[in-house]
């Protein structure tokens, strides 16, 4: 695996006793654990400046926000390099890259929104340069997962984004079957489509029309394929209920008969399972990953941001290993240091 890379997400915080910091006590947060919660509550968080013997100071940073003292060769654009084994982010000037980033930066559509925004920053760009010099000040380097990243490409000095392209949400919505779950796509038994003979040539298709216009571009960091896919530890079973003429069911089926894999009295064992979540995975994330770097090989390939259970699961991720430049994690519920840090 190429590089594995865990990305801490907050959704939604603000900040409401920060000059406690200073006299070492914790912080009060207020926060949503979920997007969905109607209530903000308050938590106690610990800032970096409570971890012990850090001592903060500047940073030199490339126009890219890499470290500026921390130089490989550079290639143009963003990739991955192992260094006396770890493996880091490279920016396009050979800077080490921490990616630190937002997701969801964008504009409010709602007619009070779009008042709000003329009333307070005139016009979209506006806003895009304000929110961009918020962004660096506050130690961001990255427009995360679903920003209007389109509207900041005037703004100075850029910030690199990334894309979601959605594969197999978008064919879902082709081939029909697929529902709205809070945070992502839901689909027919919690089984993905990636055994349809037409997915390969959507992705394909789908891949050139929308990386044509960003695949020479340096500030784009890389791509995600979709959001929080279902790699269920019954996938087998999922994939055998549906329909006998779906795809999928005869996939699985067939996918027993070439391992030996017998249900039998007990049902499939722990083995069975994973190898059958393996091949899965392997599956969906070589078939993006072929559309992606054939349309465009100059960026890196993220995955599809796992999280839940996918993060215990060694299955999923030797799965994907193999296909991706780097794996997102969606961490939930954590928003601080923990005190042995």
């Amino acid at each position: 695996m190429p590089l594995t890379c865990a990305v801490v997400v907050v959704c939604a915080f603000a900040l409401t006793c920060s000059p406690a910091a200073e006299a070492g006590k914790l912080v009060t947060v207020e926060a949503k654990r979920r997007t969905i919660d109607k209530q903000w509550k308050p938590y106690d968080t610990r800032l970096l400046e409570h971890l012990a013997g850090f001592t903060p100071k500047q940073v030199a940073l490339s126009k890219y926000g890499g470290l500026k003292d921390a130089t490989v060769e550079a290639t143009g654009f963003f990739h991955t390099r192992k260094i006396d084994g770890r493996w880091w982010l490279v920016d396009p000037q050979g800077c080490l890259f921490l990616t630190v980033g937002v997701c969801s930066v964008s504009t409010n559509p709602t007619e009070r929104g779009r008042n709000a925004l003329y009333e307070r920053f005139s016009d979209e760009a506006g806003w895009s340069h304000a929110t961009n010099a918020m962004l660096w000040e506050m130690g961001y380097n990255t427009l995360g997962c679903w920003s209007q990243w389109e509207k900041f490409m005037a703004t100075e000095p850029r910030l690199p984004y990334t894309t979601q392209l959605n594969f197999m949400s978008s064919y879902g919505k082709i081939r029909g079957g697929t529902y709205q779950k809070p945070g992502h796509t839901g689909y027919p038994n919690d089984c993905i489509f990636v055994f349809d003979p037409e997915f390969a040539t959507f992705c394909e298709r789908h891949a050139r029309e929308l990386l044509l216009a960003t695949k020479d571009d340096p500030y784009l960091l890389g791509h995600f394929s979709d959001n929080e896919m279902p790699f269920r530890h019954d996938l087998l079973d999922r994939y055998l209920s549906l329909d006998q003429s779906d795809p999928g069911h005869l996939a699985a089926k067939k996918w027993c008969a070439e391992n030996g894999v017998d249900k039998g009295p007990k049902g499939f064992t722990t083995r069975d399972r994973a190898a059958f979540i393996e091949f899965v995975a392997a599956t969906y994330f070589c078939t993006v990953s072929q559309a992606i770097k054939r349309a465009d090989p100059n960026h890196l390939y993220l995955g599809s941001r796992f999280h839940g259970s996918d993060l215990t699961c060694a299955a999923v991720w030797k799965g994907a290993g193999p296909y991706v430049d780097a794996i997102a994690v969606n961490y939930y519920g954590a928003g601080h240091p923990t005190p042995n840090t």
